[in-house]
């Protein structure tokens, strides 16, 4: 397992400020596919990277821009499953499977927002929350979870592969009014 982070505060002036960060954690899982020879099959890689932009002209006055996104990429983790006990299906206690579909999970995840904040007085404050998101999912699996040509089960061949997609965006506003007293 790796974890590696990098991150960047910087004053630009005395009324700009930047942040740049990013993430990553990787484990190459614990699982090998005796079929393909894949030795990292259960692989999970997840990266986040940000940027964030201050601009504050005033202490009354501030606007906040954030770009981030946010990516994860995972093998198939499943080592045992509910046919267990056919022969050369699963192996449980030496964590190996035998499927003959690469399976993987993906997910990217892209946002962006806006925060403007205002002191209208020293009682009233107004926010303004702006946010832009889009996010991608695709899976990958092998249906029937074992390769035919290793498997004793002769059930196993030409099962066919599950395949699933989805993708969202949203848009969202938000406006606060809020009272200190």
């Amino acid at each position: 397992t790796q974890i590696s982070s990098i991150m960047l505060n910087r004053a630009i002036n005395e009324q700009w400020a930047l942040r740049i960060a990013a993430d990553r954690v990787y484990t190459d899982g614990q699982i090998q596919n005796e079929f393909n020879g894949d030795k990292d099959e259960a692989h999970d890689e997840h990266i986040n990277g940000r940027i964030k932009l201050l601009y504050r002209p005033s202490s009354r006055f501030s606007a906040l821009l954030t770009i981030g996104q946010d990516k994860s990429d995972q093998g198939d983790d499943r080592a045992c499953g509910a046919n267990t006990s056919r022969d050369g299906v699963f192996n449980c206690d030496e964590y190996t499977a035998f499927r003959d579909v690469d399976g993987k999970l993906t997910n990217r995840f892209n946002y962006q927002t806006l925060k403007l904040t205002a002191e209208l007085n020293s009682q009233w404050q107004l926010t303004s929350i702006t946010s832009n998101s889009w996010r991608d999912r695709s899976e990958r699996q092998d249906a029937d979870n074992m390769a035919p040509s290793n498997s004793g089960y002769s059930g196993a061949g030409e099962m066919g592969v599950r395949d699933e997609s989805e993708e969202d965006k949203s848009l969202n506003q938000e406006i606060r009014l809020s009272f200190d007293s």
